[in-house]
């Protein structure tokens, strides 16, 4: 059930940023719908390459992306720009934020916590190669391109039937053995940090785990009450010390906190609060507030501890988007073709 983010494939669908300018004896192509645009050979160059490396990243072979690829997909991006001024079609930046946030949902998923946008756009700049600006430029050019296409074939997309009880019922047991939920736990835990911390720091930071867990021990204070009074984690220090789900399989939490420490916290039962455990970071008394085996989910489970939808409606959806995916192709094939016999277009490439 793990899903790669649509990113990259989101780029390599729809390469952007053309340039107007033309270098004598090296130009490639020239469009004209509304206006006349050079398409230069460099610039067929560049974005080649460039999509060789986003292709890289998702395992698509350099031979897969051709030169003639490229420069159609350069030689569509004029046409629907241009199709879309005469139109007076546009994207806001409402728009283009609301996209930007979805995805950045979608990592945070995969990573299992939220990131500042500073992180998200580090991720973006390792997976695609982009500057933070081309990256916006990028989305900015497919959201048009979507918009017009969904608007001038307006009648296709409203044709798509989502599927039929039956039909997900039947995917479903089809595909039953891919529908699991590894074994996870979900803590709280009080936390006192010891990363970057001299040898002194850090016994006075044990000692201050000790005396928690003595009072806890003893009946002096809750569980609840450490994490307000001792806990050095604020993110989590209002939520009763919460931070969410852990699966077994999670590399991420194993790399940052230690195998040890994973271990530990898959050892307690549900509601079962542990004694001192030692992280790479800090010190922790752990609080198991959920604790599931790993199980074959059925049609109406949760896909995932930390996600309310259903096995039901994720498979729902699924279908009903490949076939959203159907019909965006064939609107597109078909807006291309009528702004092509529209247009002026000469190939020099």
């Amino acid at each position: 059930m793990k899903k790669r983010t649509a990113i990259v494939l989101a780029l390599l669908i729809y390469a952007s940023s053309f340039l107007g300018a033309q270098v004598l004896g090296q130009t490639a192509a020239t469009v004209n719908l509304t206006r006349t645009v050079g398409i230069t050979r460099q610039q067929v160059d560049r974005r080649l390459e460039e999509l060789k490396k986003v292709g890289s990243i998702s395992g698509i072979p350099s031979d897969r992306i051709t030169r003639k690829q490229v420069l159609d997909s350069l030689i569509s991006e004029i046409l629907i720009k241009q199709a879309a001024e005469r139109d007076s079609i546009s994207v806001n930046q409402e728009s283009l934020s609301s996209v930007i946030n979805q995805q950045k949902r979608e990592v945070e998923a995969q990573l299992g916590r939220p990131i500042s946008l500073e992180e998200f756009q580090s991720v973006i700049q390792r997976e695609t190669g982009y500057s933070w600006a081309d990256y916006r430029e990028q989305l900015q050019t497919q959201l048009l391109q979507q918009t017009y296409i969904t608007q001038k074939k307006r009648a296709l997309f409203q044709s798509v039937d989502p599927p039929a009880q039956q039909e997900v019922e039947a995917l479903y047991r089809e595909n039953a053995t891919s529908f699991t939920n590894p074994e996870y736990v979900r803590i709280s835990h009080v936390f006192v940090q010891t990363a970057k911390k001299t040898d002194a720091e850090v016994q006075e930071a044990r000692a201050k785990i000790e005396e928690a867990r003595k009072k806890f021990q003893s009946g002096e204070m809750s569980f609840d009450d450490l994490v307000l009074k001792y806990s050095e984690d604020e993110n989590s220090r209002f939520r009763g010390g919460d931070v969410g789900f852990v699966t077994v399989d999670n590399q991420q939490i194993k790399s940052i906190y230690g195998r040890d420490f994973v271990d530990s916290i898959f050892k307690l039962d549900e509601g079962e609060v542990s004694g001192i455990i030692e992280s790479n970071v800090g010190f922790h008394i752990v609080k198991a507030t959920e604790h599931q085996q790993a199980k074959i989910l059925s049609l109406d489970d949760p896909i995932a501890p930390d996600n309310p939808a259903t096995v039901r409606e994720y498979l729902r959806n699924r279908v009903f988007q490949e076939r959203q995916q159907e019909v965006l192709q064939r609107a597109t094939r078909e807006v291309i073709e009528e702004l092509q016999a529209e247009a002026e277009i000469v190939r020099y490439d």
